[in-house]
């Protein structure tokens, strides 16, 4: 499970470093990751 402080995006300006990472570059990682690993959806 992948957690992301939303605010982290929030905290410094476009290509920024926080705790040694870039928070957006991140987020869009987490999120490409979860759009690939979830199950495929079934029409109802």
């Amino acid at each position: 499970m992948k957690f992301i402080h939303l605010t982290d995006t929030h905290l410094v300006a476009d290509a920024g470093v926080l705790y040694g990472t870039n928070p957006k570059q991140r987020l869009q990682q987490a999120v490409t990751h979860m759009l690939a690993h979830q199950p495929m959806r079934r029409p109802l």
